[in-house]
């Protein structure tokens, strides 16, 4: 082991007993010790969300704060201080969708929050079935976390399984969207609520939880807490707004709005360029009827998809076009030459083709229309190569050039800048790229189009901090697989064009947490020659100031999602109507926005709530308590260090608050650290108090003959008489038997008869020095140790059920409050209840009682010091 632990405090024997004895400590009903438990930066008010969730019995809660706000922190902390209280064994998530959101999710609990998760996709449900029976039911485990893609709900007889299995934590993200059409049989939607009403602690996220409306409002409450919807969906109460938590920046202290600066760009088109838009218009504008025809595809979400990727980039365009082309070869159960694939797709194989070989692939394609006597489909096939040639012709294209005078321009000014390019294909991607070819940071691009590779998502995340990569072009998808980027200042360039102003706030948001060391500046893209451009620029210029007035109600993101504003483009495109007359449209269906925005703001139900600076302090407090609970960083440190002297091991510094440890002698070592912001900071592993090393530290400690003595001597100068410092576990269960308080309880009791006292024995544990073993007090007080531990015990007697009554006074309290809500239920919904509800009920009665019994075990005495003055 190297000498590098003269840094760290040095431990009595004793000291490292009672360290070792506070890490076994998980349960804790006045503190929440997972704040101690996690290397990730959970904010004030984020913590408070966890608290007000911990109120309900069980655990039902609405997350629904702005999107500035961290909403997934939020629940990812409520399930680590489930998991330590021992109410998390079997955890169903259901992420947002997204690429390779189950990743994300078990990448982020696992080394933000020192919980292991399994992402459970499609994938993994197959590879499951080949090692074990195919009809073996997965999801039944006794300890199981999983995090699953919601189209898993919908796979077959597993996808059946998981929703009907019982859960103790069922998280929900985007729960409004996820439960639309949950009434159809056997939807995903239905498969999720079934999940959902299995579950004993409910958590939904839902950043707009108005979008849909009233009654889509209250259909949400209902399935997260049926019972208080009873009492108070027809009334209209506001009663159930103890289950949702719902802020903005502006009413939370000390968080400022997430309002990245916005440039917009504008993109003036050459004439070839203008030309090929209005070809690929006309084009989509042609085969939108004839899509309709086809019940086997979905015309709106095709032209839709081709509209927008006409909007990005030509070759995006172009690789929509294959998609159509596909459609044609299933459809008509054609096959066609590898001449023909690539004269369709427009690549590199097609430049190299021969006269001959084109005019015998145009032959080719002819032949395919002439086989099923199909004019239509002659014509369609034709105009195909037509526009894919034309859009060969634009490289490169104005979009590309003007975004890369933007990235001249930043580097110029800002060298250091990480510079990030948002696109959709990875068509639009490679050219973006290719375009550079002569700039001179052209070697520091870095392409991302691998959202399911963990392996490439880790280099470019270091790439970007290390500054080695100077552009990262991905797209959406693969940004949101980063986790943060640690530049001074970041520049978004959205070279995919947003529909619609809320998904731009959302992104905008999304990225500036990020980049929560970053100053943000965002890049729009627009083209204002083009009447898609217009349209999309005039919505930018009716809902933006509404953002700027309604700044501490969130609530204009929901009402404004509503517009439709992929429709609004589409109807422009195939039915070829000029802008004005589609904004007259437009315009009415703000007017109902803003109808709906008043009429939300009027109810009252979604008002964000204020934190304000002394809720700020005072979940700082409780905090500071959860990480006192475990010592400091360097003692925790030094206890690992001893033990690692003792037992074999290896133990490295760094010199940066960092260690490579392994606790054998042949093993790997790992860098780790015992501070979390240097775990954040150095993006290394957190050595927390429930760390399965620091676990296995601490057991060794309490099993090892040198390290166990649970006898101590201190000097404190606050003493004027010796004494013996007795220190006790205390645990308290509930009515099932279950620990939900443990505590470590010193109780000093002086040798002069004076009474015990517990303030006085922290004090002794706190601020004592070491003392010898031969000081002329020890003798004596030795020699009392039986008389003076009587004394404690007769003083725990009487002090443990006044702690009890303390403990069990707050609970009755939470208690009382649930079951008047549910009287309340009784009250407005009336009898008879249905038989599911009547269970219901009696579960939510047992849950009552249990929570309103508290009994304290025997106390347990784990080590005692002798006290003497200094």
């Amino acid at each position: 082991m190297s000498d590098s632990t003269s840094s760290l405090p040095s431990l009595s024997s004793f000291d490292r007993h009672l360290l070792a004895e506070r890490l076994r400590i998980r349960r804790h009903d006045q503190t929440l010790l997972s704040a101690a438990h996690v290397r990730a930066k959970v904010e004030p008010h984020q913590w408070a969300a966890v608290q007000q969730a911990l109120q309900g019995i069980p655990p039902r809660v609405l997350l629904a704060d702005d999107g500035d706000l961290g909403r997934r922190t939020q629940a990812m902390a409520l399930l680590k201080e489930l998991a330590l209280r021992g109410q998390a064994d079997r955890v169903l998530v259901i992420p947002a969708g997204g690429y390779n959101e189950e990743a994300r999710w078990v990448r982020t609990m696992h080394h933000d929050f020192g919980l292991d998760m399994e992402g459970a996709d499609h994938s993994w449900i197959e590879e499951q079935r080949l090692r074990q029976d195919p009809d073996t039911n997965l999801w039944s485990r006794p300890r199981q976390r999983v995090v699953v893609p919601k189209s898993v709900l919908r796979y077959g007889k597993q996808g059946r399984n998981l929703a009907c299995q019982p859960w103790d934590v069922v998280i929900v993200e985007d729960a409004l969207k996820l439960f639309q059409g949950r009434t159809v049989a056997d939807s995903q939607a239905a498969r999720a609520a079934e999940a959902v009403q299995q579950a004993t602690a409910r958590i939904f996220c839902c950043e707009q939880p108005h979008r849909e409306g009233l009654e889509a409002f209250w259909d949400l409450i209902e399935l997260l807490d049926p019972l208080s919807v009873l009492a108070h969906r027809k009334s209209g109460s506001r009663g159930v707004l103890h289950r949702i938590v719902r802020r903005s920046p502006a009413t939370v202290a000390g968080v400022e709005s997430a309002q990245p600066a916005m440039v917009r760009h504008a993109v003036e088109l050459s004439e070839a360029e203008q030309a090929f838009h209005r070809a690929a218009t006309t084009y989509i504008s042609d085969v939108y009827p004839v899509l309709e025809k086809d019940i086997d595809y979905t015309a709106r979400t095709f032209t839709e998809g081709m509209t927008g990727a006409l909007l990005e980039h030509p070759m995006a365009f172009v690789k929509a076009l294959q998609e159509r082309v596909d459609v044609i070869r299933v459809g008509r159960g054609v096959a066609f030459s590898e001449e023909a694939e690539a004269l369709l797709a427009g690549d590199r194989r097609s430049e190299d083709l021969s006269e001959e070989k084109r005019t015998q692939a145009q032959d080719e394609l002819r032949a395919v229309a002439d086989a099923h006597s199909d004019v239509m489909l002659d014509d369609e096939l034709n105009r195909i190569v037509a526009l894919v040639e034309q859009a060969q012709a634009l490289n490169p294209h104005a979009k590309t050039r003007v975004t890369r005078n933007v990235i001249d321009e930043i580097r110029e000014e800002t060298p250091d800048a990480s510079i990030i390019v948002l696109a959709r294909q990875p068509s639009t991607m490679r050219a973006m790229q290719a375009a550079s070819a002569d700039a001179s940071w052209h070697e520091r691009v870095v392409v991302h189009d691998t959202f399911y590779d963990e392996e490439a998502r880790a280099k470019v995340q270091a790439a970007l901090n290390a500054r080695e990569a100077a552009v990262l072009v991905t797209s959406w998808g693969g940004a949101m697989g980063l986790d943060h980027i640690q530049a001074e200042t970041t520049h978004v360039i959205n070279f995919d064009l947003a529909w619609h102003p809320p998904h731009t706030q959302h992104r905008m948001c999304t990225m500036q947490q990020m980049m929560s060391r970053s100053e943000l500046t965002w890049h729009n893209l627009h083209l204002p020659g083009t009447r898609e451009g217009q349209l999309v620029a005039t919505m930018y210029e009716h809902v933006h100031p509404l953002y700027e007035v309604a700044t501490a109600d969130s609530t204009v993101d929901g009402v404004f999602d509503s517009l439709d504003a992929k429709r609004t483009v589409m109807d422009a495109v195939r039915n070829d109507l000029p802008a004005d007359q589609v904004l007259q449209g437009l315009q009415a269906d703000l007017d109902a926005c803003i109808e709906q925005l008043q009429m939300w703001q009027e109810s009252d139900f979604l008002t964000c709530t204020s934190f304000d600076a002394r809720d700020t302090r005072q979940v700082e407090s409780m905090v500071a308590a959860a990480e006192r609970m475990y010592g400091a960083f360097d003692e925790r440190a030094a206890l690992v260090a001893a033990c690692i002297g003792r037992n074999g091991g290896t133990w490295t510094s760094h010199g940066d608050g960092t260690y490579a440890i392994s606790l054998y002698a042949e093993g790997e070592a790992t860098r780790y650290a015992f501070d979390p912001d240097t775990a954040r900071t150095e993006e290394v592993e957190y050595l927390g108090p429930g760390h399965p090393l620091m676990e296995t530290a601490a057991e060794r400690v309490l099993k090892s003959e040198m390290l166990s003595s649970p006898v101590g001597q201190k000097q404190a100068a606050f003493l004027s008489t010796p004494g013996i410092t007795f220190v006790y576990r205390l645990v308290f269960e509930d009515g099932n038997g279950h620990i939900v308080h443990e505590t470590l309880y010193p109780l000093h009791v002086p040798a002069d008869g004076r009474a015990p006292g517990s303030t006085r024995g922290e004090r002794v544990l706190q601020a004592g020095t070491e003392a010898s073993s031969d000081h002329p007090a020890v003798g004596p007080l030795r020699a009392q140790r039986t008389v003076l531990q009587a004394r404690a015990e007769a003083a725990l007697h009487e002090q443990v059920p006044m702690i009890e009554e303390q403990l069990a006074s707050a609970r009755r309290t939470r208690a009382d409050q649930e079951e008047e809500r549910l009287k309340g239920c009784v009250q407005h919904h009336g009898p008879p209840m249905t038989e599911a509800e009547d269970v219901q009920m009696g579960h939510r009665h047992v849950a009552i009682d249990t929570h309103r019994t508290l009994d304290a075990r025997p106390p347990v005495l784990v080590g005692w010091c002798y006290a003497i003055p200094a």
